[in-house]
């Protein structure tokens, strides 16, 4: 799929996003990729028949993908997420849903309560919410300099990627800067480790739905999860949208459309 260019100002300085979209009305899912990863992570959202009435947006968050690499740039949660509201601000859109996968949650946490106003409702696909869902990828990089993390930690991960990984995810892990990978890891845990995202995600004004590959039914956020609607995806596990994505696009349809029931 061909992506497209959007520029944005943010702290005075241009940043450049690399993105897919298509309109479809004011009524728009907005998909966020996880730590490492890229907008390709939703590309085949863009297929889904379920989807076919729905805007979308999937962009390369900031130092990831083919969107800018600014070494100004924090890569703090906070600001992955302002930089989306600008970018979301760009498009005609009255209703907005979240579809957050992995790190991509905690950045959507962040920008719903931007958009409070328009988010209608919020997807955590396996995402960050507790201290445990910080992975061993993420926690090795947080826990090292980023000197350290730039000269052998890096690579080290990026072959342990390619040993144990679908090859689309070594492309992506290969397209992020090191020190964005880093930056954002750090702020990751630091968000994971507040004991705040829980009370984030079950405070969405609308509907909130954790979603996961049932090979990984023994996450721990699971039996923490009060107010959100937990969703199984058969066949799947971390990456859902990759493994079954007829499965999970139909998913996500099947309970946008059960939000406007109930409006």
């Amino acid at each position: 799929m061909k992506s497209k260019r959007m520029s944005v100002e943010f702290q005075g300085k241009p940043v450049r996003i690399s993105l897919f979209h298509r309109e479809r009305g004011t009524e728009l899912i907005l998909f966020i990729h996880g730590l490492g990863c890229a907008k390709e992570s939703f590309e085949l959202a863009f297929l889904s028949p379920e989807l076919e009435g729905f805007s979308l947006l999937a962009p390369d968050l900031v130092g990831f993908g083919d969107s800018s690499k600014p070494k100004y740039f924090s890569y703090w949660m906070e600001d992955h997420a302002a930089v989306l509201k600008l970018s979301v601000g760009k498009i005609r859109v009255q209703k907005i849903h979240i579809v957050a996968h992995s790190m991509g949650s905690v950045v959507g946490l962040l920008l719903a309560e931007k958009l409070r106003d328009i988010v209608d409702s919020f997807f955590s696909v396996e995402g960050n919410i507790i201290a445990e869902d910080c992975g061993l990828i993420s926690r090795r990089t947080a826990s090292v300099s980023f000197e350290d993390f730039r000269s052998g930690l890096f690579d080290a991960m990026k072959s342990e990627v390619q040993a144990s990984c679908d090859e689309k995810v070594m492309l992506w892990l290969g397209k992020a800067d090191p020190l964005a990978f880093h930056r954002s890891a750090v702020s990751l845990v630091g968000w994971s480790d507040s004991g705040t995202l829980l009370q984030k995600f079950e405070a969405i004004p609308k509907r909130a739905f954790y979603v996961y590959g049932e090979r990984n039914s023994g996450r721990a956020v699971l039996g923490k999860l009060r107010k959100a609607q937990i969703i199984g995806i058969p066949e799947s596990g971390h990456f859902s949208m990759l493994e079954n994505p007829r499965g999970f696009y139909r998913a996500i349809a099947e309970h946008i459309s059960s939000t406007k029931h109930m409006v």
